[in-house]
């Protein structure tokens, strides 16, 4: 998970990428990735979207619909940018409100709720989130 910097104005753009690399022995996927920002509860586990758990109103998160199967090793990059992510599970308008601090990031994050180690059944659970914390957005 990586901002273009730790310091912003409101509506000062902002470009997010998260970098996801298939650690394990064989092909991963189909699998979401969602971005959180300023969550109530940070994402500890699969099929808890990022609009779920929104600490601040208005409600803004990315979701990211990562197709077809990776290979082993594979690293995948995805941005912020329009038609990157899925827009009918996204709220994103390119900047991060006033008061943000916390941000997140979690791999695998929604295969309905009858899964619940999400799309993809891996041998470590517990390294999909990746997180950012102390950013300033001032008015």
């Amino acid at each position: 998970l990586t901002p273009s910097k730790f310091s912003y104005r409101a509506n000062e753009q902002v470009l997010v990428t998260v970098q996801v690399k298939n650690t394990g022995s064989a092909d991963a996927g189909p699998f979401w990735v969602d971005f959180y920002i300023n969550p109530q509860l940070p994402p500890t586990s699969a099929n808890v979207p990022w609009n779920t758990v929104c600490g601040m109103t208005p409600c803004y998160g990315i979701a990211w619909e990562v197709k077809g199967r990776w290979k082993a090793g594979k690293i995948i990059t995805l941005p912020s940018t329009a038609n990157s992510y899925s827009s009918g599970y996204t709220n994103w308008t390119g900047s991060l409100p006033v008061g943000t601090s916390d941000l997140y990031v979690y791999v695998d994050s929604w295969a309905g709720y009858n899964n619940p180690n999400g799309a993809v059944n891996e041998i470590d659970e517990t390294n999909n989130r990746g997180e950012i914390h102390g950013l300033q957005v001032t008015p």
